[in-house]
C-alpha cells in the first residue's frame, strides 16, 4: 500500500501558529525515510530527527486536517526554522534535489526561504515570530 505524507507550513504570529501553506510532496521513500522512518527497512540513513508528534500548539486548520484522517494518521512530527536548514541540506547533498525542486514544494514565506525566513529581519512582517513544517503520514 502506498504512503502519502501530508505537509503544512505554519507561521507563528502575536504568539499564535497559523496555517501558511499547504504543501505538495511527491511520494519518495528515501525522504519519508530519512523525515520519518518510513520503510527503514529499505534504507541505510538513519532518521533525521525523532518523531516528536503534532505541536500542542498546532494551528486551528491544521489540527482539522490532522483530525480528518483519524486513525490512519501516523508517524507525526514537525520541525523548527534550524531542523528546516538540516532538511534541506540533507535534501540537496544526499536526496538529489535541486534548488528549484524545493522552491517548487515548499515555495515561500513572505518571499523568503523557510530555512531563512526569520533571519531576514528587514524582509518580513515584523510581527513574525517563527516558522515550522508540521507532517504525517497515511497509507
Amino acid at each position: 500500500m502506498a504512503t502519502s505524507i501530508h505537509a503544512f507550513g505554519e507561521v507563528k504570529v502575536g504568539g499564535r501558529w497559523y496555517l501558511h501553506s499547504k504543501f505538495k510532496i511527491d511520494q519518495s521513500y528515501s525522504l519519508f525515510n530519512k523525515i520519518a522512518g518510513i520503510n527503514s527497512d529499505d534504507y541505510e540513513e538513519d532518521i533525521l530527527l525523532p518523531l516528536k508528534g503534532i505541536p500542542k500548539d498546532v494551528s486551528l486548520v491544521t489540527l482539522r486536517y490532522y483530525e480528518s484522517y483519524n486513525e490512519d494518521a501516523h508517524s507525526a512530527t514537525w520541525f523548527n526554522q534550524s531542523e528546516i536548514k538540516q532538511l534541506i541540506k540533507w535534501m540537496i547533498h544526499k536526496g538529489r534535489y535541486s534548488y528549484s525542486d524545493i522552491e517548487q514544494t515548499f515555495g515561500y514565506v513572505f518571499g523568503q526561504y523557510w530555512s531563512s525566513a526569520t533571519d531576514e529581519k528587514e524582509y518580513i512582517p515584523k510581527d513574525l515570530q517563527d516558522v515550522r513544517f508540521v507532517f504525517w503520514f497515511d497509507n
